[in-house]
């Protein structure tokens, strides 16, 4: 199977950081293995004779193979994240609203991939896995899926600017000032490359936007995003909630980049220090459930069905809705 799985060798050999993380093991192997296909200083004086050797693509290729089809797997016991290669799993096109939910399971026999449908597929549909973070908007979506997997996605839900009706991609007007402002593509019937958006238009006013502005606007945001849900401190909760409240200014509660942070927060409540179950107010306990709330109607159009994604939501949220309830039988019993 593994000689048959795409590598995209030539396209992973342009970037420097694949070279620099893998010539030297693949001079090993060519060494190794084929010491005739070693190419040495005499025969070229600027080649450094440790990394560079003569026909290294059949020594590359595994790692190639490695980087476009592999998947990550958490380890139980240390939760270390391990690369592991399921090759037919990963024949399954890519598609940033798939039909399919798949995880990792450690077995005696190692570890094993599970691949569930998600929603009922009808008889000659075909099988959707996906590769990125489907919780992110397109524009993240497509820089992603090129940089960790060199694949461009064409899929109905990138083509789509009302990002399948969640609005995810939606920012605020700065004319009408309504979360009404979507992109306009200009290359959504081509498969080469990172979508192309020619400008931005408000579905209100009509007036449009330069998409320059906006993607540098959109850059930075991202980059405050990533760094944010990167962060270790012990006031994370308040960070979020700081970056919902000034960036939802702009961007609107339905884009992506909210949600993505909503996702992440709703762990925080019952937890942090400050916020944990015994500290928790009933003003937390309903934020939690707001945001569990926002979160599922999102699933709902991305993950149909049973998910693992949406259990751990619907967990999250289970604790909340009981305490406020109790809360409200409380102040009942102490009215009556």
């Amino acid at each position: 199977i593994y000689s048959y799985m795409q590598d995209s060798l030539q396209e992973w050999k342009k970037k420097e950081d694949f070279l620099q993380k893998f010539r030297k093991s693949a001079d090993f192997l060519t060494r190794t293995f084929s010491p005739d296909n070693r190419l040495t200083r005499d025969e070229d004086p600027s080649v450094d004779d440790d990394i560079v050797v003569r026909g290294e693509d059949p020594a590359l290729r595994p790692f190639a193979v490695a980087f476009t089809n592999d998947f990550s797997h958490s380890k139980a016991l240390c939760g270390q994240e391990i690369r592991c290669m399921f090759p037919l799993t990963a024949l399954l096109n890519q598609s940033c609203a798939p039909n399919i939910q798949r995880n990792t399971i450690e077995t005696d026999q190692g570890i094993k991939m599970i691949v569930r449908a998600s929603k009922k597929i009808p008889k000659g549909e075909e099988i959707f896995n996906t590769y990125i973070d489907i919780l992110q908007p397109t524009f993240v979506r497509q820089r992603l899926l090129l940089q960790t997997k060199l694949m461009s996605c064409r899929c109905t839900r990138c083509i789509d600017p009302t990002d399948l009706g969640l609005q995810g991609n939606t920012i605020i007007c700065p004319f009408c000032q309504e979360p009404a402002c979507q992109p306009l593509y200009a290359n959504a019937s081509t498969f080469q490359g990172e979508l192309e958006i020619k400008l931005w238009q408000c579905q209100k006013c009509g007036k449009n936007i330069p998409s320059e502005k906006v993607t540098k606007v959109l850059d930075w945001l991202y980059s405050k995003q990533d760094k944010l849900l990167k962060s270790k401190s012990n006031d994370k909760l308040q960070k979020f909630e700081k970056f919902l409240s000034e960036y939802g200014k702009k961007l609107g509660v339905k884009n992506m980049l909210m949600i993505r942070v909503m996702y992440n927060l709703v762990g925080l409540y019952g937890r942090q220090p400050g916020f944990t179950q015994q500290e928790m107010k009933e003003a937390d306990w309903r934020r939690k459930i707001q945001l569990c709330e926002e979160i599922l109607n999102v699933l709902k159009v991305l993950e149909p069905g049973m998910t693992a994604r949406k259990g751990r939501i619907l967990f999250e949220m289970y604790l909340p809705i009981a305490m406020v309830a109790q809360l409200m039988e409380g102040r009942k019993n102490k009215v009556e």
